[in-house]
């Protein structure tokens, strides 16, 4: 018989949000640390579990009892006997590419964490940042995973940009209230996160039981430099990706050898379109607090 943990707690990303170092922190603390009826699943096995959870595998599956019983058996898998399992993956929302549109993750698909809801209380964890630096940080991402699809979404965007295309995420927050009624949504900055990181880890993780390590920046979300993205970018434009029988390594290296600074540090936006970003951001921020005043897991001043 199926048995499920009692309560599920899935941090949902966004990409670009410092999801690695959360997650590399988490798997430090569970690893040095024995959390009572608590577990962590690492992102290697998490990763491989929602992967099987998407649309393209639920859709097939066309009555619902069908679709549940699905979703039943892979999460039955993990940690049967906890209480509460943790989980982190920003892959759940989309991929990086699909944040390069005005309208953020609209190809998402939230549909196994309905059904999780009939056998488990669920929380869903949303960090979130200024999209300037999100939207750069997706782009970096992709033309490592995806290069040509990377160029196409970028072109595309960036023909697009203007005032009235700067994402938001308030119709992101709209879209999971909406969808997943059942569930409990908390939101935090990365901005917040990355002074706070400490606080932030012991709301999510419900114990006090344990120690909280420092964990360096991955040397693979680090931000390049032009030098290096305007490199991969000729590759990709003169068709030479072939040449490489490892593109993602290539691309890794590119980057490694080319890292950003403060004054060289890629982006994809100049300032004049960065304000406009920030403005639309102070304004989701402020929005989300008004709206959905529970949702945040710290106050909008915290920021300032």
């Amino acid at each position: 018989m199926a048995k499920f943990a009692k309560e599920y707690r899935i941090h949902v990303g966004a990409h670009k949000t410092a999801t690695t170092h959360f997650q590399d922190t988490l798997e430090q603390i569970f690893l040095h640390n024995t959390l009572k009826n608590i577990e962590y699943l690492p992102r290697e096995i998490s990763r491989a579990k929602f992967n099987r959870l998407t649309r393209r595998n639920l859709s097939p599956l066309r009555f619902s009892f069908l679709k549940k019983q699905y979703v039943k058996k892979v999460f039955s898998e993990s940690f049967p006997h906890s209480e509460t399992v943790l989980l982190s993956e920003e892959n759940i929302l989309g991929l990086p590419v699909d944040l390069l549109s005005s309208k953020v993750y609209q190809f998402h698909n939230l549909e196994f964490i309905k059904y999780l809801a009939n056998y488990a209380h669920i929380k869903i964890y949303l960090s979130i940042r200024n999209f300037h630096y999100v939207l750069s940080g997706a782009y970096v991402t992709d033309l490592r995973f995806q290069p040509i699809n990377a160029i196409s979404a970028k072109n595309q965007f960036m023909e697009n940009l203007g005032a009235a295309d700067i994402p938001s995420w308030l119709p992101l927050v709209d879209m999971m209230q909406s969808e997943l009624p059942d569930v409990e949504i908390y939101i935090w900055t990365q901005e917040y996160y990355h002074q706070n990181f400490k606080e932030i880890l012991r709301k999510y993780v419900p114990s006090n039981d344990f120690e909280i390590p420092l964990i360096e920046e991955p040397l693979s979300t680090q931000t390049p430099s032009f030098d290096a993205i305007n490199t991969v970018e000729k590759i990709i434009a003169n068709n030479a990706i072939s040449n490489y029988p490892n593109w993602r390594e290539e691309c890794e290296k590119i980057y490694s050898q080319n890292p950003g600074d403060n004054e060289n540090k890629f982006s994809l936006f100049n300032s004049e379109q960065k304000a406009l970003f920030q403005r639309q951001y102070q304004q989701d921020l402020e929005k989300i607090q008004q709206q959905f005043p529970d949702l945040m897991l710290h106050k909008l001043s915290d920021l300032r």
